[in-house]
């Protein structure tokens, strides 16, 4: 079994990477999470076991720490198996720039990697910190991005109260509001207004967008480089995207063009 699996990891990265994913840090040396007999650990690159199935659940370390779960309460432990971060959570989500968001029966809070609260308030939602900032919803339905001492640095103008606030990337966030997304800059003005179907993040300097049931990549001037013309599509990942037509799956490039047309 673990010959299978270390095949798997060897391609593993790779596959990420033409798919449309970021790698996460076990592509550089880490460990990844198995299932053992309904039971989570993990192995080495090899295939080895470094830290025995033990786990109810258990996912991938970032910033040194991977969420585990056991008797529905999640924690936190490092790279030798140890819980620094004993599970008492409801839920959590996984380390970012140095703190988590992790849930409690009261609401969602910070923690940093040695599991000290660092946010004075709890919140209805949270999301994690990109780029120095994060998406809060407070109890009271308030919108708005905190820096890691908790202070409100953006509050975007919105209409309604059906917001959602995106993760920061290459300095810019999307934002919905009234059903649709625009894109704000960290002093929260809008660079592009509420009018897209589903925008998500840039990534090398595109994002892609959804209108009309199809799918496309704009600029940060909000001009379509690559019309919406496919039925899915991922983020550009150096400098490809993968891309749906039908059924099929090909690669673009950012002129548009398909360098691997669209095949099982």
């Amino acid at each position: 079994m673990y010959a299978f699996l270390q095949k798997i990891l060897n391609l593993g990265c790779s596959l990420l990477v033409l798919l449309g994913y970021t790698p996460t840090e076990s592509c550089n040396g880490y460990l990844y999470p198995v299932k053992v007999n309904s039971l989570t650990g993990y192995i080495n690159r090899s295939g080895n076991v470094k830290i025995r199935p033990q786990f109810d659940s258990g996912g991938n370390f970032s910033d040194g720490r991977a969420m585990v779960e056991r008797n529905r309460k999640v924690g936190f432990i490092d790279e030798t198996g140890d819980l620094k971060i004993n599970t008492l959570y409801v839920d959590a989500l996984p380390f970012s720039e140095g703190l988590a968001p992790v849930r409690n029966n009261n609401g969602w809070g910070y923690i940093d990697k040695n599991g000290a609260a660092v946010s004075k308030h709890l919140y209805k939602e949270a999301n994690q910190f990109h780029e120095g900032l994060a998406a809060v919803t407070s109890t009271s339905n308030d919108h708005y991005y905190i820096n890691k001492l908790g202070k409100v640095i953006i509050q975007p103008e919105t209409k309604t109260a059906e917001v959602e606030l995106m993760d920061f990337y290459e300095g810019l966030a999307f934002v919905k509001d009234s059903g649709k997304y625009g894109v704000i800059d960290k002093e929260g003005n809008y660079l592009i207004a509420p009018k897209y179907r589903y925008g998500d993040h840039f990534s090398e300097g595109l994002a892609v967008i959804a209108e009309n049931n199809k799918w496309g990549f704009i600029n940060k001037e909000g001009e379509f480089l690559i019309p919406p013309t496919f039925d899915f599509a991922y983020d550009f990942v150096n400098n490809l995207a993968n891309v749906q037509v039908g059924t099929k799956w090909g690669y673009i490039s950012k002129d548009g063009m398909f360098i691997w047309k669209p095949s099982h």
